[in-house]
């Protein structure tokens, strides 16, 4: 089954029982820029993984400038009917900057 990729530009998605949708973001911690997000009923979807993929691998352990930017992605997958709404929230030094809800509905 397909992944579907989701964007903030989504306001709502359609989803099948058993399939995976992914929310990509920017993740860059050392200048305060994190992102968590928050599932209106996680009986209906849930955290399948997370990963943050940096734009400066490190391959030698040598500490690099802006050596933390990268992106994170969430996988999330549909596990029972209905609807709920999943919130991306993104953080600036700590201060909540913005708030994007999706709502999915699981058929």
């Amino acid at each position: 089954m397909e992944i579907l990729k989701f964007t903030p530009f989504d306001s709502s998605i359609s989803l099948s029982l058993g399939q995976q949708c992914q929310y990509i973001c920017q993740h860059h911690p050392s200048i305060g820029l994190t992102n968590d997000f928050n599932i209106e009923h996680n009986n209906i979807l849930q955290l399948v993984d997370s990963q943050i993929v940096l734009v400066v691998p490190i391959s030698d352990n040598k500490p690099r400038p802006g050596g933390d930017k990268g992106t994170k992605t969430y996988l999330f997958e549909a596990i029972d009917t209905g609807t709920t709404t999943l919130t991306i929230n993104t953080y600036e030094k700590g201060n909540l900057t913005r708030s994007h809800a999706i709502e999915l509905t699981i058929q």
